[in-house]
């Protein structure tokens, strides 16, 4: 019955409202004739004016007319205003009609925040001033809106825009999330948009891994086939020149390495997964890898419904603003600088039959170049820069060899002034240094050149991927360096 009158057409509503206003106002203006006295004696009731009729009717227009303001506000608390949030590239599925013949049928509000974007073919794709503007767009017309009507938000961009939206949440906390698909008449499912509980204490001090330096989270909690284990490499040689260190493959029932046949598609919403689940999943997953790899990038792929991602950002934000959650732990704190999100964009003209993966940056705290890791070609020149003959051995045979440098490359250092200090009773000077971030005789990269520089050299100038150094020397039966087993490469961290 309350749905019922939920859904009694505006209009109607507002002409039945207007035309009851009007003969109330017509009725209290006649009793209020009848009570006054129009001679002197005569009585302040005139039965012959029918007052008491005229008082019935007045008083039972003033009841139906209450009956319709408290339908118009009951109307505007439960309907309210339907947001649609559409950031898309041209080739997009826009869900426009669906939200907007939804809110027709509810007697809702709409509104529709709208931008197109322009994805183009390169790696990264810079969304961060769009994102922004949105969340504006959203949060002012939130404020100018009726604050007793109810908020119904339905997301439709990129899975990396939906949760940076719900990382900076700009609507009320009473918002609802509805879902809407492109192959359902109907929103699949309703979801509200508050984090009641933050996630649970989220810490790994005892199995943390220092030396991973590119993690991957390919989560799938989406009907449709996941990615294989080919596709989620090639992603990561794509965007980062190299494959993961650790690849987490996430979907229900699933958590941590397996393979692509063993993740089941999955159902979110009235006759599937729960989606707060589903989002707490996706948040747990991402905090939990932060936090275990303390200098990792950490690429997420991520396939599930629009409202989810949205609802999956509104989890992070919560639990990192959960109290005493920077004493837990510090590897989460501003988690964007190390938090890229991948999307597969399949609409691309140019990016062939499975799509081309771009990585979004929506936040403002994110690099605008994420980490690349230069590829090691198949074949290339090694160009000795070192004061010594380089020798690389294979068994007891030399495989490699280079002769040394007259104009070796030198990290260039800064000393500081000399200071005495007495050790073992003998006064010694001891002098600060400090290495610079460049080098003397050392060219620019060119392509399919390697350089054998100093081990602090190559440690010192980590950005440069094309820098080797010997790696495990071979000594003489008089204990003298003559060789080396391999060359050494340094990996490029995040943040340095």
């Amino acid at each position: 019955m309350m749905r019922r009158l939920a859904r009694t057409p505006r209009g109607l509503v507002a002409v039945l409202l207007s035309s009851t206003l009007v003969v109330t106002t017509a009725l209290v203006g006649l009793v209020v004739e009848d009570f006054l006295r129009h001679e002197e004696g005569q009585s302040t009731i005139d039965p012959d004016h029918f007052t008491v009729p005229r008082l019935s009717f007045t008083v039972a227009s003033l009841a139906i007319l209450w009956c319709l303001a408290w339908l118009v506000t009951f109307q505007r608390r439960t309907n309210g205003t339907l947001y649609y949030l559409r950031i898309l590239d041209e080739r997009a599925t826009d869900l426009h009609k669906k939200a907007n013949a939804h809110s027709q049928k509810r007697s809702l509000d709409y509104r529709s925040v709208t931008s197109s974007l322009d994805l183009g073919t390169g790696r990264i794709v810079d969304l961060a001033e769009v994102v922004e503007k949105a969340r504006a767009d959203l949060e002012r017309a939130a404020a100018t809106d009726d604050q007793s009507s109810a908020f119904e938000l339905a997301p439709n961009a990129h899975w990396p825009i939906e949760f940076a939206i719900g990382y900076q949440w700009p609507l009320p906390d009473t918002t609802m999330l509805i879902e809407f698909d492109r192959d359902q008449k109907n929103p699949s499912f309703t979801e509200p948009s508050q984090v009641s509980e933050p996630l649970e204490e989220i810490r790994s001090p005892n199995d943390r891994d220092f030396d991973t330096t590119l993690v991957h989270l390919d989560i799938h909690l989406s009907v449709g086939p996941p990615l294989s284990d080919h596709q989620v490499e090639e992603i990561d040689r794509q965007l980062f020149g190299r494959t993961a260190d650790s690849t987490v493959l996430v979907g229900w029932g699933t958590n941590g390495p397996t393979d692509c046949a063993a993740r089941q598609a999955v159902t979110v919403g009235k006759n599937g997964v729960c989606p707060r689940e589903a989002a707490e999943l996706i948040a747990r997953t991402m905090l939990e890898a932060l936090d275990k790899h303390p200098r990792a990038s950490v690429a997420v792929t991520l396939n599930t419904p629009k409202s989810v991602g949205v609802l999956a950002g509104r989890y992070v934000a919560a639990y990192l603003q959960k109290p005493n959650s920077g004493e837990q732990s510090r590897h989460w704190i501003s988690p964007w600088r190390r938090l890229h999100l991948v999307a597969r964009n399949k609409t691309n003209f140019s990016a062939g039959t499975e799509g081309q993966a771009q990585i979004m940056r929506v936040h403002s705290s994110q690099p605008i170049e994420p980490p690349w890791w230069q590829p090691i070609p198949a074949a290339g020149v090694v160009v000795n820069l070192t004061p010594h003959d380089l020798a690389v051995y294979e068994g007891d045979q030399i495989a490699l060899s280079a002769p040394r440098s007259s104009v070796p490359a030198r990290i260039a250092e800064m000393r500081g002034e000399p200071g005495t200090v007495s050790l073992n009773g003998c006064a010694t000077t001891v002098v600060d240094v400090s290495h610079l971030d460049e080098a003397t005789g050392l060219p620019d990269p060119v392509d399919g050149n390697f350089y054998v520089v100093s081990r602090i050299t190559a440690q010192t100038l980590r950005r440069r991927s094309d820098l080797l150094f010997p790696l495990d020397e071979v000594r003489n039966d008089d204990a003298q360096i003559i060789g080396c087993r391999a060359l050494g490469r340094f990996r490029h961290r995040v943040g340095e």
